[in-house]
């Protein structure tokens, strides 16, 4: 017999003064009541209650644990309610991961939009190029790109990001553009070392022909944005994913080559632990980035 059950009815007989009102109350039978309170006292080893025929009444020690049951029922009704909240309003704190360039340029303008959305809700960013690992870490949610492992984590692809080869004006009127992928062995294409974009070698496709070109130039790094920035300058070509570049191609400080042949696009995908109650933060994180970033090319405003 639950203890539980035995205490909520123990408690319950004490508040209404009666056996039978206590039964209907909480919708069992009078038989079963008594069974209960004669469970609690047999297990506590103490009498709670004076029964006789016509009165109930509380013993000295029954009136102490009322007491301290009725404070424990009570912390017990609220925490089921804190917690059969954080399943259906978005509260408390979420802890969102995203690679560095992809976080700045995407993540961050939209983790601002959501929390405007929901006020109740505090938003930890951290940026990071490693693979995080979602529950050593902590964390909620986690945006990866490209190909992912199959790591058991619940994975939604939001949308997939083009990859385009550009240069700044200045760059084109010193070198001309490229145009065709083998040009590219003549011109200084600056490379970036991190997941998913393998910058060694740039992969283009038009029709059922494919090129891949191993490209160099006096300029590398580990980071996205310091090859996008020499680009800017004038330095050299890049190969980008459109969210990295797509302000610059707007404002016309980058332009792009090769359009006629297609570079590989990253896929751009959010991955969470488990979908079996799943806090609403997270559900509303997660529906939240599905309408905002489905169908994207990250080259509009």
């Amino acid at each position: 017999m639950d203890k539980f059950d035995c205490i909520r009815t123990f408690v319950r007989v004490a508040r209404s003064g009666s056996l039978t009102n206590a039964a209907n109350q909480l919708g069992i039978s009078r038989s079963m009541v008594t069974k209960q309170l004669k469970n609690l006292e047999d297990q506590l080893g103490v009498r709670l209650l004076h029964r006789t025929t016509r009165s109930l009444s509380l013993t000295d020690i029954g009136e102490t644990y009322l007491e301290r049951c009725s404070q424990i029922l009570e912390d017990l009704d609220d925490a089921e309610r804190q917690a059969t909240n954080s399943t259906s309003v978005p509260r408390g704190t979420l802890n969102v991961a995203a690679p560095p360039s992809f976080g700045l340029l995407q993540v961050a303008p939209a983790v601002a939009d959501f929390i405007m959305a929901y006020p109740e809700v505090d938003v930890s960013l951290t940026l990071s190029d490693r693979w995080l690992d979602l529950a050593a870490e902590g964390l909620d949610v986690a945006f990866r790109l490209g190909d992912l492992k199959d790591s058991g984590l619940i994975a939604h692809t939001l949308s997939h990001a083009p990859t385009l080869v550009c240069g700044s004006p200045e760059y084109f009127r010193k070198h001309g553009k490229p145009q065709h992928p083998n040009d590219l062995l003549r011109h200084n294409c600056l490379c970036w070392h991190s997941s998913p974009m393998h910058q060694d070698t740039w992969t283009f496709k038009s029709g059922k022909e494919h090129f891949e070109v191993t490209v160099g130039g006096n300029l590398e790094s580990n980071v996205a944005d310091v090859a996008r920035a020499a680009a800017k300058r004038g330095l050299g070509l890049i190969l980008q994913a459109a969210y990295m570049v797509g302000k610059e191609l707007r404002d016309g400080e980058l332009e792009p080559v090769l359009t006629d042949y297609e570079t590989p696009s990253i896929g751009v995908h959010v991955v969470y632990l488990n979908r079996r109650h799943l806090p609403a933060k997270v559900r509303s994180f997660v529906e939240f980035l599905k309408e905002r970033f489905s169908g994207r090319t990250y080259l509009e405003d």
